[in-house]
């Protein structure tokens, strides 16, 4: 681990060029400083969900393990060939963020981490709602609610924003559908394709239709498995 104070931008799934102003992970923001990217999205390139995050080499864990990544959206033209009932899904955008809070502290301590600073300051007792450090948010929230209408059909777009962790989910109850209709950015040619559980490694993004269909609290728990293969 190095260079914490250190920054860029990295996308992952569209197609664009590595050469400045563009995608190019060789350029590095220091402290006060600033970059300015420039994405040329062609007019024929495939609609989809992809996400950003930063990556100086070094502090990409460092960054990325506390959250610093976000998802981009590619939309449907109006001429694209996809059913109407998808093309005008309500739309739900959940970014998982893993966050394992002892990797946290020692990327902190051997980078020299001075922003954070981890190493000096017991984080863990600076959260009200849990003990936890291993723990999966989403959209940077911890145990977050969704409001659904019952029977109605939503398109969530996932990403996994993860530096190590895979997850997978389904519904408690049986209470709700899942139809899965993209994966990395891409429609599947067989969606909506009836799928029982939601399977996402680290970095993968899903496009999935959600219904649920008699009104109710629905608890859907996420089970996450990182590289020591410890299931959490």
């Amino acid at each position: 681990y190095q260079k914490p104070n250190a920054t860029n931008l990295h996308t992952h799934g569209p197609h664009v060029g590595g050469r400045v102003p563009g995608d190019n992970v060789f350029r590095q923001a220091n402290p006060g400083e600033l970059l300015d990217y420039e994405y040329d999205i062609l007019s024929n390139h495939m609609p989809g969900t992809f996400w950003y995050h930063p990556h100086i080499h070094g502090s990409t864990a460092l960054q990325v393990g506390q959250g610093a990544a976000g998802m981009l959206i590619i939309d449907d033209p109006e001429d694209y060939e996809i059913p109407d009932q998808i093309k005008d899904m309500e739309q739900i955008q959940l970014v998982f963020q893993h966050m394992d809070l002892d990797i946290l502290r020692d990327a902190s301590m051997i980078s020299g981490d001075d922003v954070t600073d981890w190493r000096t300051k017991n984080f863990e007792i600076t959260n009200k709602t849990t003990d936890l450090t291993n723990l999966m948010l989403v959209n940077m929230q911890f145990l977050p609610k969704l409001t659904m209408t019952a029977g109605k059909w939503y398109r969530w777009r996932m990403v996994v924003s993860s530096i190590r962790a895979a997850l997978g989910f389904i519904s408690q109850s049986g209470n709700c559908e899942f139809k899965l209709l993209a994966k990395d950015g891409m429609y599947i040619n067989d969606a909506p394709r009836d799928v029982e559980a939601v399977l996402l490694a680290s970095g993968n993004r899903a496009d999935v239709a959600v219904r649920c269909n008699e009104p109710g609290m629905e608890k859907i728990d996420t089970t996450f498995v990182d590289l020591l293969c410890r299931i959490t």
